[in-house]
């Protein structure tokens, strides 16, 4: 009987230094792009359905206005509400190194700008602080 109880300790014990090992070799990664979801609008406020825009995403470091750290482009086409889907961190790269970039050092900000014509003629939509970000 004592021989099964110690024997049913080791394997506890055993067991629980064993997964704890294994926690230690577990590392977090951190995702290689944010989802990004807008609506385009003309100058009146009318979305653009089914239109073919271009914009430039900017992520910038400090207090607004930021300092460009990594910029990109993207070509995307409205659906009929004026709604666009990006991965920022996947399109053509114009500054940086989205992999590069510092997240826990300071606030970071997100820049957008569009070409409603789909040209490179951007106009700003604003930019505003990252509340969480992929670190």
């Amino acid at each position: 009987m004592k021989k099964t109880i110690f024997l049913a300790v080791q394997i506890i014990i055993w067991t629980t230094l064993n997964l704890k090992l294994e926690t230690l070799n577990c590392f977090a990664q951190a995702p290689q792009s944010l989802k990004y979801q807008g609506v385009a609008r003309d100058n009146v406020g009318n979305a653009l359905s089914n239109k073919n825009i271009s914009l430039k995403i900017t992520i910038t470091s400090g207090l607004l206005p930021g300092l460009p750290v990594y910029s990109e482009t993207h070509q995307d086409t409205t659906n009929e509400f004026g709604l666009f889907n990006l991965e920022v961190g996947k399109g053509t790269v114009a500054l940086g190194n989205f992999n590069a970039i510092s997240w826990g050092t300071n606030q970071h900000n997100i820049k957008i700008e569009m070409d409603p014509a789909g040209g490179t003629a951007y106009q700003s939509m604003g930019e505003t602080q990252l509340l969480s970000v992929p670190y």
